[in-house]
């Protein structure tokens, strides 16, 4: 009787990528629309990412945003902003993110840049 064979490759994945859960981009917006509610009209709400840590000279730890802004967002990188001001007419969610850098890029994974941030995470505006 033949054995069964087992693989031991593992699936190779950007050093700066977390485990994203399948969470919709709606419920993202429903979550802005909530905390917009809450606050009061001439309020802004300011919040940052964490950083990137290093673990030694040059390893960096698994990236894992801050929990509080990526209930917000969705968006998964560092060095980021989201900036939520009630009845803005230009736009309430706005997202400061890296813009793209095709040569970082190769070591730390795709960004999503500022087109991605309103294209794929709803921003209203984006800032760089």
């Amino acid at each position: 009787m033949p054995r069964p064979s087992i693989s031991l490759t593992r699936k190779k994945t950007s050093p700066t990528a977390a485990r994203v859960p399948s969470v919709g981009r709606e419920e993202f917006k429903r979550r802005r629309r909530a905390l917009l509610k809450q606050m009061g009209r001439d309020s802004i709400a300011i919040v940052p990412t964490a950083p990137v840590r290093m673990r030694n000279n040059d390893v960096e730890y698994a990236y894992r945003p801050d929990s509080d802004f990526f209930y917000l967002t969705g968006f998964n990188e560092p060095d980021s902003v989201a900036v939520l001001v009630p009845g803005r007419p230009q736009g309430e969610y706005i997202l400061f993110v890296r813009d793209r850098d095709p040569a970082r890029e190769t070591w730390d994974g795709k960004r999503a840049g500022p087109d991605g941030a309103v294209r794929d995470y709803g921003a209203d505006h984006y800032r760089y």
